[in-house]
């Protein structure tokens, strides 16, 4: 119960902070491991983002589980109804038993500002229409 509280913790907070987000697949419950929260995000690339997130010590993955070795989006995100951008800017975050809700707060308080610094940088988010 406590890893659930923070999965949800964290889904709906990040969903709420980080505008044109979305969770990947069910929603926090019985439907959902509770050991994960994976996110895509129009307007970033993952990688980029992961590099932000490790100079801050919040620790997280990018794309996939099944990883390959060129940059075409994965038919797994594909089949899961992520499009393209969203693929991108895919992130994946576990939870475990030593999380805290201080650990929560932290990342609720950072990666929305990581993903904004890097939808400031990108030329195509700025010419996009998707900017909010």
């Amino acid at each position: 119960s406590h890893t659930a509280n923070l999965q949800k913790k964290l889904a709906e907070g990040l969903i709420e902070r980080i505008a044109l987000s979305r969770l990947v697949g069910p929603p926090p419950g019985p439907r959902r491991l509770c050991t994960n929260v994976n996110l895509g995000i129009e307007g970033i690339e993952g990688e980029s983002l992961l590099l932000l997130c490790d100079m801050q010590g919040i620790a997280l993955a990018s794309g996939p589980s099944c990883v390959t070795q060129n940059m075409k989006i994965s038919h797994i995100l594909q089949a899961i109804g992520l499009n393209e951008t969203q693929a991108r800017g895919n992130i994946l975050m576990t939870l475990g038993k030593d999380n805290t809700d201080f650990d929560i707060d932290y990342v609720l308080d950072t990666l929305p500002g990581l993903v904004e610094k890097l939808r400031s940088m990108s030329p195509s988010w700025n010419n996009s229409k998707l900017k909010i």
